[in-house]
């Protein structure tokens, strides 16, 4: 049963899922795989803007993105345990405002992107310093 929060704070048609194929029930349910598998994209990929204020509009695009919405050039990266189904990925370094944190120099970090979450999960040995760092207040170094 799906609770009212917090979508009874604004008007939607439903929720669309993305994950990969190997986390749908069957092939036929994974939207994403489905439309991929059917060549009805001009590209395997799909952007999402979300917007920061009621002066925008938040877009989904499939088969590309919207090069208005980028602020700078695209990097892609191989998805990290696809049989997994989370759109997760390798990373090197975390970064809080200027401060870099060297838990994943050797390679071995990972991240998930969802667009589904506020959460944030963390490995128990840089929880501290994290929440810490957080905790002051942030500044974009750009």
């Amino acid at each position: 049963e799906m609770t009212d929060e917090p979508f009874y704070a604004f008007a939607f048609d439903g929720v669309l899922g993305l994950g990969l194929e190997s986390l749908a029930l069957a092939p036929e349910f994974s939207f994403f795989g489905m439309l991929t598998s059917q060549k009805r994209l001009e590209q395997p990929s799909f952007a999402v803007f979300l917007a920061d204020s009621e002066d925008e509009i938040s877009e989904i695009s499939f088969g590309g993105h919207s090069p208005q919405r980028v602020a700078g050039p695209l990097t892609w990266v191989p998805v990290a345990s696809p049989e997994l189904g989370h759109w997760q990925v390798q990373i090197r370094r975390v970064r809080l405002g200027n401060q870099t944190l060297d838990y994943c120099e050797d390679g071995g970090g990972r991240a998930v992107l969802d667009t589904g979450t506020s959460l944030v999960g963390l490995p128990s040995s840089i929880f501290d310093e994290v929440k810490s760092s957080l905790e002051g207040a942030l500044r974009d170094p750009g």
